[in-house]
């Protein structure tokens, strides 16, 4: 049992549902309203300002100097700005072969921090696509493995069609909110869409060459939620943190169609799966200011 704004609550157990990353997002915007600036008087209306928003998308260090360094932050400190840092991992290739599977997307974890709580440098890791029938790569945040990581998320699975949909349970995660049944997926025209994070590829079968809509990733059809084999899975929108991308259309007579990016999963392929969308990790910067 946990204090949070002079109230209490209970983890659940280990049975139960769990909502840490709802509580833990709760507890950061808790945490800076008690600590907005003393000569904000007590009772006047305050409001989030988005000061910058940043992508990463190839490997690197983050430097928080350099950060601090842009005009966007000019006359603010680290203890000032806070810090919403989205992980998406690599999407999962697509398989090869007849009515081969399109690959999981990657998953997509957040976590909340106060500058001044960070080290000065961070290195952090970009988790690749998969390419066919490969999964894809982990995205690590804080560090260069999952061992010494501040945070860390998994690239898309990639399986054989008979153990594709137990591993897609694994998509009850922030990645993707529900999965169709395998049996339904593989005989109608379901689309494995994802309202909370990538799309999932599109399987090779028949006619059914449909890949998932990633969340705020819109199809070049808005009668037709879904990609064909001869349209590219369209990527998450430039500037809006919350939208991924979507999964490639399976193709049953050539390759499947890679996934967009950040974290979708290839479309499966009778000759070869497509690629799974790269991961990212997306950084939007905010202060505390009066309303």
């Amino acid at each position: 049992m946990n204090g949070l704004g002079g109230r209490t609550y209970t983890r659940p157990s280990a049975g139960g549902a769990d909502h840490s990353a709802e509580i833990e997002g709760l507890e950061g915007r808790v945490t800076a309203l008690e600590e907005a600036p003393a000569a904000v008087a007590a009772g006047t209306p305050v409001r989030e300002r988005v000061v910058q928003f940043e992508r990463l998308t190839t490997s690197g260090t983050w430097t928080k100097a350099d950060v601090l360094a842009r005009a966007e932050f000019a006359g603010l400190t680290e203890s000032d700005v806070e810090m919403e840092v989205i992980l998406v991992g690599g999407g999962a290739g697509g398989r090869s072969g007849s009515n081969a599977p399109g690959g999981h997307p990657g998953m997509v974890s957040i976590a909340r921090y106060r500058m001044s709580e960070l080290a000065a440098t961070l290195s952090y890791v970009i988790g690749a696509g998969g390419g066919s029938n490969g999964s894809g790569g982990i995205t690590v945040w804080g560090g260069t493995t999952t061992g010494d990581s501040l945070r860390y998320v998994n690239g898309g699975e990639t399986a054989a069609t008979a153990a594709l949909k137990d591993s897609h349970v694994f998509g009850r995660s922030r990645s993707m909110a529900s999965y169709p049944d395998l049996s339904v997926y593989s005989s109608s025209t379901a689309r494995p869409n994802s309202p909370d994070g990538p799309g999932a590829g599109g399987i090779a079968s028949g006619a059914l060459t449909v890949g998932g809509f990633g969340s705020l990733a819109l199809g070049p059809d808005a009668a037709r939620p879904a990609y064909i084999s001869t349209e590219t899975a369209e990527d998450g929108k430039a500037g809006v943190p919350y939208s991924f991308g979507a999964g490639g259309a399976g193709n049953a007579s050539g390759n499947g169609t890679p996934g967009g990016t950040p974290g979708g999963g290839g479309g499966g392929g009778s000759s070869a799966g497509g690629n799974g969308g790269n991961g990212e990790i997306r950084i939007v910067y905010k202060v505390l200011e009066v309303a």
